[in-house]
């Protein structure tokens, strides 16, 4: 029974005395009931605190080595000698595994290395921000990346947190602050330090001094020059909205200026443009781009065929179509940059989507069938049934004549929808044709004086003529004698 509860200290406490006088002549079970009291360590919780105790230890041992070894070179670590100042960077930074998890990140230094030697390391890591000139230069950080720009971000980060600011440091410092950012995007989150907001105050100061465009060239150009395709924060920047127009502006530069850009740059640069309605910049480009003769460029430009140049559509991409151009299709008209607001199209290109696309991809009614990603039959299907609704909802004679078609063809699995459609529409049509009488007509009506229009003219002779069918209907004689 006295096993039946949890015993410790004061758990069971009760239990345990009232079960004394069972056992006072019993020196066993007085001191079996005496342990019961005392709580039992299970032996990996042992071992586990032994290895903890032991980790400490090293790491108390090895923290004084180290700031031993940094107290020998704290007058270069003030004046910012790199080898003196980058590891401590780093801790700052949160890039060692053993050094501040849960501190603050302007006192992982201090944790490390104690107070005075932490003071020393962010004097020194704000000499180095200064010293002229900076290594690495902007210019020398597009050629190869160095752990430098850890004590840029440490030192701007510091400005920032005691209200110093950046505005006295130079443009070409500012630029290397930018890169270094921009390069290390995910560095402030993992630092602990996005609270500073460093990346948006240095962008806010850049564009404050009207250097905004300069600074995306010489981060960027660099990269795009020779191929690289997988560029820090260069998605970020074609979807900017904020920075639409100049992002805009470059994308068709350099769309221009670098004819073998990667995929999904090219793709990201396209897809700006589309999404600003730069047009006329997609068709000076087509020209470029475009090869009818061998059909060597990207499936994308099919797709900026059809939005920019869609009466050429048949002579520049024929007939032949692969299934897969619908997922070009998709992005540019519906993509994400569009917040799901599709791009505003004419009646004959919705039919020629809902045409061209409707026997490569049959109707899926399935959503569950596949599961992977989101090109499946079933998007196919919804991106497909989507322009016929989109035709259906306009009361408009070409897309009245667009469906009528769309009906029209040979039977497939979307002409049931097709014609639920349709019958949406002409009810449509007819509320956007029906017009209300004016009061000159109902003041006819009310008064029997002539007609006021043709319509009431037909309606006074229709309702005349039913009079005389009526009596002529009721009358004894037979009429048809």
């Amino acid at each position: 029974m006295v096993q039946l509860i949890q015993h410790d200290g004061e758990v069971g406490s009760q239990l345990r005395q009232a079960a004394q006088r069972f056992a006072r002549h019993k020196q066993v079970d007085i001191e079996w009931l005496s342990n019961l009291a005392v709580a039992l360590v299970p032996e990996w919780k042992i071992k586990e605190e032994e290895i903890l105790r032991k980790n400490r230890k090293e790491t108390t041992a090895r923290y004084e080595a180290h700031r031993h070894e940094y107290s020998l070179h704290i007058n270069k670590m003030r004046t910012g000698n790199y080898q003196d100042i980058i590891n401590p960077a780093k801790a700052y930074l949160k890039l060692f595994n053993d050094i501040g998890h849960d501190t603050p990140a302007y006192q992982r230094i201090a944790e490390w290395l104690g107070d005075e030697l932490s003071q020393a390391a962010f004097e020194g890591v704000e000499a180095y921000l200064t010293k002229k000139p900076l290594f690495p230069s902007f210019d020398q950080m597009q050629q190869i990346r160095n752990e430098a720009e850890y004590i840029i971000i440490v030192a701007t980060a510091e400005r920032i947190r005691n209200d110093i600011g950046i505005a006295d440091l130079s443009d070409e410092v500012i630029f290397s602050v930018f890169s270094s950012l921009r390069h290390y995007s995910n560095l402030e989150q993992h630092a602990g330090i996005s609270d500073l907001q460093l990346t948006q105050l240095v962008e806010q100061e850049i564009e404050l001094r009207g250097l905004w465009k300069t600074a995306i060239r010489r981060f960027y150009e660099p990269q795009l020059s020779i191929g690289e395709n997988a560029i820090f924060g260069f998605y970020e920047l074609m979807h900017d909205d904020s920075k639409k127009e100049v992002s805009s502006q470059l994308a068709f530069e350099w769309l221009q200026r670098y004819k073998s850009l990667p995929e999904n740059i090219e793709s990201e640069c396209i897809k700006r443009l589309i999404y600003s309605s730069k047009f006329e910049a997609l068709q000076i480009l087509l020209i470029e781009y475009f090869n009818v003769i061998e059909k060597s460029h990207r499936l994308i430009w099919d797709a900026i065929c059809f939005v920019v140049d869609f009466v050429n559509i048949t002579d520049k991409i024929g007939k032949k179509i692969t299934p897969d151009l619908i997922w070009q299709l998709r992005d540019l008209v519906q993509g994400h940059y569009r917040h799901n607001a599709y791009l505003e199209l004419s009646a004959a290109q919705c039919e020629w989507i809902v045409q061209t696309f409707r026997l490569l991809w049959p109707m899926a009614t399935d959503p569950y069938e596949e599961t992977r990603g989101s090109n499946n039959a079933w998007d196919a299907s919804q991106f497909i049934n989507s322009f016929i609704e989109r035709l259906g909802k306009s009361s408009d004679e070409d897309a009245v004549l667009a469906l009528r078609r769309l009906l029209q063809a040979p039977e497939d699995s979307y002409i049931s929808w097709i014609k639920v459609v349709a019958a949406e529409q002409q009810r449509l049509v007819v509320e956007s044709n029906y017009a209300p009488p004016t009061l000159a007509s109902i003041k006819a009506i009310t008064c029997n004086i002539s007609p006021q229009s043709m319509a009431d003219l037909q309606a006074l002779i229709m309702e005349e003529l039913e009079i005389v069918q009526a009596k002529i209907k009721s009358d004894d004689i037979d009429s048809r004698g």
